[in-house]
């Protein structure tokens, strides 16, 4: 029998919101400087899922391109 859980995702960059349901949701932030001094920033979020015997996490880095 399956359990009942929920999905949270927690330190979002600006622009970015948990939609619920597992979802990612907005527009991701501006990469500052040029594409050779900065060709990328790097946000790591937090993923939890929670059920009735506990809760588990684990990280997603979301790489914005410049």
């Amino acid at each position: 029998m399956d359990t009942f859980y929920t999905t949270t995702i927690t330190d979002l960059p600006a622009g970015l919101v948990d939609a619920g349901g597992g979802m990612i949701m907005g527009t991701a932030p501006q990469v500052d400087d040029d594409n050779v001094a900065n060709p990328s920033d790097t946000y790591t979020v937090t993923i939890t899922r929670t059920n009735s015997y506990g809760s588990t996490s684990g990280t997603l880095d979301i790489i914005v391109a410049n």
